[in-house]
């Protein structure tokens, strides 16, 4: 007796090392080869048969003496580096057998691959001609429909097995047969649905790595490899690139269970993401040649980017009817300029972006419906949940399943889709679509897709595939990718049209409040212009009666008093609040501080600043550093002479400023931190970030001031 899987069962089958069975189909040849030396370390297959040497006297052998192949070949085998097997034509053996090479390459070993050769060929022509027929047929398809439909057609055609299916990955990692073509008196499988646990994880990982995958009989005895490990590593060799790499014992009793004695399976990838398989099955054994798997190769590449293709035609079909409505809507609110979802025709254009069926607006505690919506109770259970999560929008269509509370709301809102558009003002916009009750057709019931065998615990697949139907509530119409992306955007724009409103209405409050404010400004103005100008006047006064030490203090703390009158003056002549233009106040308060200096110096102090704004509480600090480094190489670098000052900035490289003053004076850097004025610099700087270094000028000295980008922008 069988007994019950459990999901520990179902992990270790997905972790079933499948890429090292450790053996092969048997109906080729299996050589694997240090590829530096050319060395057979390990063999499978009938090699007796095809190269007329017993299977385990074939390791230590060289490639070239087991396979009669000319330099050129022998030389693309050897330098062969792509991961994916690569067919390099065919050979004829002693005994008088063509076969089919093919050479892989993993982990430092080439994987030589021989299996027998077409008895009956095509001509390029012939493969062209079946290529084009089944392109023009892809090409026939009007929808996604019939493009599925010719495929699995043509395929047929070309192989020539019993079934042709064409098997879809769903979301969750189930499948469903979208379409087949089958010989008279087979069972149907389409719109079946097969559990994700028919292909475990790491198959699908190998689907992706090899598109071709041929079982030519399901009854086959496994050959081993001979050795069993790699005779230099004591390692098993990976074959997951290898065309004739033995296949699952569970896989195996799967199609044998489905009365499949043959198969093959083309993987169709969308951008690298498994999105579906070609499966072939035939009711006895069958053999397909390199040069099919060559033109089904193709064909599972172009059918793979028609899927894409369509695909892309009908989502954006879909997509331009709910752009049309969208801009509609947006169009209506930004005319009017009012910011209000209420209307009703608003509220039927928000229901057929999304193709809902019920409505909710949600704001300031007030709720507005329209269609098929919950209770308001609950609608306001449901707006809570959403305002408490971090994202702005949310799609489910089984909101049972997120909220197990909301099973008894299953009847209106079992799809469920939320735009946050502002989450301060609890302003929210909720969806509803009702339940969908849907009955799911499995190809043999799901929750028995394992068993294991009570005597040895070995797991094997089901063996009825007959129809078992599953009904699904607490679902509605899936919401589509074209849907989801509308609500992203359609939160966008609505956010972005609520912000506009806004403005709008803060504009006009403050046009009213900047007619109050320029009043009480020009009367600041006024009262602070008239203080600074009365305290630099006193220290002016004061320092005409001063001499020495005392008249240089009070002359310096005059021209720091001055640079604060230029950043005022600068300020408020402009309507950039707390922003002034650095290089203008740069440039007054240097022609200021030049004309209080001796005639001297009047043409010696120059300039070079670059267009710069800058937060005016910054500039001021700015603005006295420099007064204060002008006025010590005004003191300090010429002796009793005159000489050239220059004041420049430049970008750093940080994207903040970097601010010169340099002299061409007696050099010698200046002691750090031991006057007031050192003290002050030093402390004005800091509060930003900045700093302040000297250098070597040869001759003279250059003091350079670096402001961070963040103080800037502060």
């Amino acid at each position: 007796m069988d007994r019950e899987v459990t999901a520990l069962d179902l992990e270790l089958c997905d972790r079933e090392p499948i890429h090292v069975p450790g053996s092969i189909q048997p109906h080729g040849v299996l050589l694997v080869t240090d590829r530096n030396t050319g060395v057979v370390l390990q063999a499978a297959g009938p090699c007796e048969r095809f190269l007329g040497v017993a299977v385990e006297h074939c390791p230590g052998r060289s490639l070239q003496e087991l396979v009669t192949v000319g330099e050129a070949e022998l030389a693309a085998v050897i330098a062969a580096s792509s991961r994916a097997a690569v067919h390099l034509g065919e050979i004829e053996t002693a005994a008088g057998e063509r076969l089919d090479m093919q050479v892989a390459v993993s982990e430092g070993r080439l994987l030589v691959e021989l299996e027998p050769a077409a008895q009956q060929k095509v001509t390029a022509s012939q493969a062209l001609a079946m290529v084009e027929r089944a392109v023009e047929a892809f090409a026939r398809a009007g929808n996604l429909a019939d493009l599925y439909a010719n495929a699995t057609t043509e395929l047929r055609r070309i192989l020539g097995f019993d079934r042709v299916m064409l098997y879809r990955f769903l979301p969750d990692g189930t499948g469903v047969v979208v379409s087949e073509d089958r010989a008279e008196g087979l069972g149907g499988f389409v719109n079946h649905h097969f559990p994700a646990s028919d292909i475990p994880r790491q198959a699908r990982e190998l689907y992706l790595r090899n598109v071709i995958r041929v079982i030519p009989d399901t009854a086959y005895t496994p050959a081993p490899l001979i050795p069993g490990l790699d005779p230099q590593t004591g390692r098993a060799v990976d074959l997951s690139d290898c065309v004739l790499r033995s296949v699952s014992p569970i896989h195996l009793m799967y199609l044998a269970n489905m009365n499949v004695a043959a198969s093959m399976s083309v993987s169709l990838i969308d951008n690298g993401r498994l999105w579906g398989l070609i499966a072939c099955h035939h009711g006895t054994p069958r053999q397909v040649p390199y040069h099919l798997r060559a033109i089904c190769r193709t064909l599972g590449q172009l059918l793979s980017q028609a899927i894409v293709h369509r695909s892309a035609v009908e989502h954006f079909a879909q997509r331009s009817r709910q752009r049309q409505i969208e801009d509609e809507l947006l169009g209506d609110i930004s005319a009017t300029g009012v910011w209000n979802l209420a209307p009703l025709h608003r509220q039927g254009a928000l229901m057929k972006v999304l193709d809902a069926n019920g409505l909710a607006i949600c704001r300031d505690g007030e709720i507005v419906t329209s269609g098929l919506t919950p209770a308001t109770k609950d609608i306001m259970a449901l707006r809570d949940w959403v305002l408490a999560m971090r994202t702005s929008v949310f799609v489910t269509d089984a909101l049972s399943r997120e909220q197990p509370w909301a099973s008894a709301l299953a009847p209106v809102a079992s799809g469920f889709a939320a735009a946050v558009i502002a989450r301060e003002e609890g302003e929210v916009i909720l969806w509803f679509r009702p339940e969908q009750v849907e009955v799911v057709e499995w190809a043999g019931n799901p929750h028995k897709a394992t068993q294991a065998q009570a005597d040895t615990g070995l797991l094997h697949p089901r063996k009825s595939f007959e129809v078992w139907r599953e009904t699904v509530k607490g679902r509605s119409l899936p919401w589509s990718d074209a849907e989801r992306e509308a609500l992203a955007r359609l939160r966008g724009e609505l956010w972005g049209l609520r912000v506009a409103a806004r403005l709008r209405t803060l504009n006009e409050e403050l046009q009213e409040l900047l007619k109050e404010q320029d009043f009480l400004r020009k009367e600041v103005d006024h009262r602070v212009s008239n203080s600074l100008q009365m305290v630099s006047s006193v220290l002016a006064l004061q320092s005409r009666r001063q001499s020495g030490e005392t008249r240089d203090q009070l002359r310096a703390a005059e021209q720091r008093v001055r640079a604060v009158q230029h950043v005022h003056r600068l300020l408020y002549r402009t309507n950039q609040l707390g922003v002034v233009a650095f290089h203008t106040y740069l440039e007054e308060l240097l022609r200021d501080l030049t004309a209080g200096l001796d005639q001297g110096w009047h043409n010696q102090i120059e300039h070079h600043v670059l267009p710069l704004t800058m937060p005016a509480a910054l500039a001021t600090k700015v603005g006295l550093v420099v007064s204060e480094l002008v006025t010590n190489a005004v003191k300090y670098a010429y002796g009793d002479l005159f000489g050239p000052i220059t004041v420049r900035t430049q970008t750093s490289a940080d994207q903040g400023i970097d601010i010169f003053v340099e002299d061409r004076g007696t050099g010698g850097l200046p002691e750090i931190g031991g006057g007031f004025g050192s003290q002050m610099i030093g402390a004005l700087l800091k509060t930003d970030g900045g700093s302040i270094r000297y250098e070597d000028a040869a001759p003279g000295t250059r003091a350079v001031v670096s402001l961070p980008l963040s103080a800037l922008q502060s």
